[in-house]
C-alpha cells in the first residue's frame, strides 16, 4: 500500500484555541403533483344580452402534492490548544 497525492479541502485551515471542523452534506428532493380538472358549460346557441344572464359555467380544480426530501450529512472536528494550528485533508492510499 502507498499513498497517493495530498488534496487540502479548501477553506479548511484553522488557527490556535479553536473548534475547527468540516462537514458535507447531500440532499434529493422529490416531489409528486397530481392535478384533476373538470368543466361544464351550459349554453343556449345565439346569445342575446338578456339570454347572457341565463349562462351557467361549472369548473372544478383539485391538486395534490406531496414532497419527500432526504439529506445524509457527516463531519468531523477537532479541538485545537494553544500553539496547534492546521487544515483538513484528504490523502488517498493506493492499493497495488
Amino acid at each position: 500500500m502507498t499513498y497517493g497525492q495530498e488534496v487540502p479541502f479548501s477553506s479548511s485551515s484553522c488557527d490556535q484555541n479553536t473548534t475547527c471542523s468540516i462537514s458535507t452534506a447531500e440532499g434529493v428532493t422529490v416531489t409528486t403533483q397530481v392535478s384533476i380538472n373538470g368543466g361544464v358549460t351550459l349554453r343556449k346557441r345565439d346569445i342575446t344580452d338578456v339570454e347572457l344572464q341565463a349562462a351557467f359555467n361549472i369548473g372544478a380544480t383539485y391538486t395534490f402534492s406531496k414532497s419527500l426530501s432526504y439529506t445524509v450529512t457527516a463531519g468531523q472536528q477537532k479541538i485545537l490548544g494553544a500553539n496547534q494550528c492546521g487544515y483538513w485533508t484528504f490523502i488517498p492510499y493506493m492499493m497495488e
